[in-house]
């Protein structure tokens, strides 16, 4: 069943501040780029794929709902949710963030 991806404001506050650290902080911008063509993959990849994943059950996750998923890309996760035939991106954060 494929689903419509939406991706919330903070979830692309989340994906520009991660690439700019990248980018000039740690002055690597081809690694910038490189994960932000993964990371968007890994969410265009929900279009599909969003329901093969068990849901996860975190405290500090508990905020979206009670049904909050999670994929990893690069030490980093994509949480999200799935409402019907919709996925919200709700956050994109280092996975040792998440407890």
């Amino acid at each position: 069943m494929p689903y419509t991806v939406l991706i919330t404001t903070e979830a692309n506050k989340d994906i520009a501040s991660i690439i700019a650290y990248i980018s000039e902080a740690c002055c690597a911008p081809l690694t910038a780029v490189n994960l932000y063509k993964e990371i968007i993959g890994k969410i265009r990849s929900l279009e599909l794929y969003a329901g093969v994943y068990s849901p996860v059950y975190y405290k500090s996750l508990s905020i979206y709902g009670s049904e909050v998923y999670r994929i990893n890309c690069k030490g980093f996760a994509i949480v999200y949710t799935i409402n019907y035939s919709t996925v919200v991106v709700h956050r994109i954060v280092h996975g040792k963030l998440i407890t």
